[in-house]
């Protein structure tokens, strides 16, 4: 274990790795904003999860909304 990673934060990236897709991304998010004032900078450095990854799951939590009813919701509008 990394010297300036304690065990809860261990115990965090762990869980993250057991999850897949949008449920990681969620995961993360949520972390983010508890932990690291929503900056995903913070995350990247304390947690070594990729900037751009934790910023998508962010974005995802800012909407509210999946990716496929946003589709939908393009196609309707052409």
């Amino acid at each position: 274990m990394d010297a300036s990673r304690t065990l809860s934060d261990s115990l965090l990236v762990a869980a993250s790795r057991e999850l897949k897709g949008k449920a990681r991304r969620v995961f993360v998010a949520k972390v983010c904003q508890s932990l690291c004032g929503g900056s995903s900078r913070k995350a990247e450095a304390r947690f070594g999860w990729g900037r751009a990854m934790v910023a998508r799951g962010l974005e995802g939590k800012k909407r509210g909304r999946s990716g496929s009813v946003e589709k939908f919701e393009d196609c309707l509008a052409r």
